[in-house]
């Protein structure tokens, strides 16, 4: 089961974030880069939300 989760952050390192989304299995609904800021609309396999999380809060 894919579960949504909302990324909003800077676009420098933002795509090691879409590695790891895709790398999981999971997929980049939206992409929205709006100057400096980031904000993707992705879905996750519920297993792994925590590595998502993980590397959300590093790259901030």
């Amino acid at each position: 089961m894919l579960e949504p989760l909302m990324y909003t952050g800077g676009v420098y390192r933002h795509d090691e974030l879409v590695e790891l989304v895709e790398d999981l299995g999971g997929h980049v609904l939206q992409k929205n880069v709006m100057q400096l800021e980031v904000v993707l609309l992705i879905l996750v396999p519920m297993d792994d939300i925590a590595n998502v999380e993980q590397k959300a809060a590093e790259i901030l």
